[in-house]
């Protein structure tokens, strides 16, 4: 059964590495379309949440730079980051 979790968890990982990546460049659109700094916000908070965070942890998990506890918070971190500016850009005017 765990020989199948790995495939699988590549492939979930991928997909959202994928939509997520599509989600944000369609913010990076709104933005330009329109001029909305509430827009940019979300584009640079969604590419710092999903594939500025998942690339960050595959390059230290796979040259295994840090530990798993060490790579968890780096990952953490850079998603609250993303966090933070998609809030900013929510509540700006």
């Amino acid at each position: 059964m765990s020989g199948l979790l790995v495939p699988l968890g590549l492939v979930t990982e991928v997909a959202t590495l994928l939509i997520g990546t599509f989600v944000a460049y369609q913010s990076y659109r709104g933005y330009r379309r329109n001029e909305s700094p509430a827009m940019l916000a979300l584009a640079v908070g969604l590419v710092l949440m999903i594939p500025v965070a998942s690339l960050v942890r595959l390059a230290i998990d796979s040259f295994a730079l840090v530990g798993t506890t060490q790579s968890a918070l780096i990952f953490q971190a850079i998603s609250i980051v993303g966090l933070l500016v998609v809030f900013y850009g929510l509540v700006q005017d």
